[in-house]
């Protein structure tokens, strides 16, 4: 049986221009969606990658300006 761990975000932080970046590290070659929310009960799908190895960093390119964004990886089917 196949166990895969939880995504994990770190260290959280903006870059300049208000960016909003991150780090994300899952289960190696696997796909992620990464969703967005403004009030931790309705999500949408911002993007989704295939995770390779270590923490990889993930920037929200629509981030900037925004005061109120929740974010939250999992794994694509």
């Amino acid at each position: 049986m196949l166990v895969l761990a939880p995504p994990i975000l770190s260290e959280p932080e903006f870059l300049p221009g208000g960016v909003f970046q991150f780090k994300i590290q899952g289960s190696t070659n696997r796909s992620y969606f990464i969703e967005i929310s403004t009030n931790v009960t309705d999500w949408t799908t911002l993007t989704n990658f295939l995770y390779t190895n270590g923490f990889m960093p993930f920037a929200d390119p629509t981030s900037a300006g925004v005061t109120n964004r929740f974010y939250r990886a999992r794994l694509a089917p």
